[in-house]
């Protein structure tokens, strides 16, 4: 067998490559790294397995540019959120093969509908796992506290919302006082994922607890909302001690971040409505309680106004009603104590009259004149016949005179 040369081989494969791919094909495959330089792109493409993480083909392949800004032109200015590792693309490149240095893919247009594809499924594959895991309510289920004052901020101190947010605060209407602190994180681009959930974990290290944490950030694409479908981000999210509100900024569609989230609002400016609204609605309920104090402390005084008056009515009565109870005492006193005399006098003078009257019916000379007699014996009161003997001398006391006799 007659050796090849290694230039020979080369030759052959670019033959039969061009003689098989002679118009660009579409390539599906998932980005490893990606470089610009001089206005060209160039692109580590990879393949992995359906299921792992292990590599079974690479190639390398640039975008020029004058195809770059075809692209550009087409995608409008989001192509660089698009052209990021691990994102999968579908790809319209000629394939050539230079004998000297190798297979080389250059890219002619990209389906961006197959990405966002892509990062469909992909997005309800992470929603399905974080809702198996109980990570869906779990931020939801952290009470929010009555007033929200001490907020951790997340976000890019370059961030298009966040000054907004921050002048919309401090300029509400009712002078309600906000304490922010801010951890940069970025917002968009491959760093987001590491910095969010760094910030996430420098809040945990603050020895002075917040009252919620809030993730903003401007508008933007779908495609700039992908960082925020990451499961290690969404699940850090969730797991804070502290409510989760964001305001990515995105009208119609939702980031997993904003489900996992305890409460999604679609711009930093709404986030800041719903903090000033949240302590509007604390306070109105203080002043309607207040309100609700006062109308029941007049409702308490007019009760207590009305038990004292008639308290004070009946004390008056009572008064007025003893007052002449007791000057009709007082007169039956003073009639008893000017009659009680003379009443003490006449029963006296009766029963002084009754024993004149005894006395006169008991003296003797009245009994005499009844025509009664007294017989004595040497002056002593015959009581009984045995005390008279014969022989004695008697004398009988009429009413008028006397008979002297002798016993017998």
């Amino acid at each position: 067998m007659t050796p090849l040369s290694l230039f020979e081989i080369n030759e052959y494969i670019r033959q039969v490559i061009a003689l098989n791919f002679n118009e660009p094909v579409w390539i599906r495959a998932e980005i490893n790294n990606v470089s610009f330089s001089r206005g060209h792109c160039y692109l580590e493409l990879i393949e992995k397995k359906t299921t792992g993480d292990e590599i079974i083909a690479q190639s390398n392949a640039a975008i020029w540019y004058r195809n770059l800004k075809f692209i550009e032109h087409k995608t409008g200015p989001h192509l660089h959120q698009l052209l990021q590792k691990g994102m999968q693309v579908l790809l319209k490149a000629k394939i050539d093969y230079n004998e000297r240095y190798g297979l080389k893919l250059s890219v002619e247009d990209i389906d961006t509908t197959y990405t966002v594809g892509q990062l469909e499924i992909k997005r309800r594959e992470i929603l399905a796992q974080l809702e198996v895991q109980g990570l869906l309510e779990k931020n939801k289920s952290r009470p929010l506290p009555v007033v929200l004052q001490r907020l951790a901020i997340i976000s890019s101190d370059k961030a298009a919302g966040m000054q907004d947010f921050i002048n919309h605060l401090q300029e509400n209407a009712y002078d309600f006082a906000f304490r922010c602190e801010l951890f940069t994180a970025a917002m968009q681009g491959k760093n987001v994922e590491r910095e969010v959930i760094k910030a996430c974990r420098d809040i945990l290290k603050e020895k002075t607890p917040y009252d919620a944490i809030i993730l903003i950030r401007g508008g933007g694409s779908k495609l700039d909302l992908s960082p925020f479908d990451s499961l290690n981000l969404c699940t850090e999210l969730a797991n804070m001690p502290y409510p989760v509100i964001t305001g990515i900024g995105h009208d119609i569609d939702q980031s997993i971040a904003d489900l996992v989230a305890h409460t999604s609002l679609k711009t930093p400016t709404a986030v800041a409505n719903f903090l000033i609204d949240h302590n509007l609605a604390f306070e109105s309920s203080l002043f309607e309680r207040l309100r609700s104090f006062e109308a029941f402390a007049r409702t308490i005084i007019q009760v207590k106004t009305r038990q004292i008056q008639s308290v004070k009515h009946t004390i008056r009565n009572l008064a007025i009603q003893s007052i002449l109870s007791q000057h009709f005492r007082l007169k039956q006193h003073h009639q008893s104590l000017r009659d009680y005399p003379r009443q003490l006098i006449m029963h006296h003078q009766k029963d002084l009259n009754n024993l004149e009257q005894i006395i006169q019916l008991m003296d003797p000379i009245a009994l005499l004149h009844r025509g009664y007699s007294i017989t004595t014996k040497n002056g002593t009161l015959v009581k009984d016949q045995a005390a008279i003997q014969p022989g004695d001398l008697l004398e009988t006391r009429l009413a008028k005179g006397s008979i002297q006799s002798i016993a017998q």
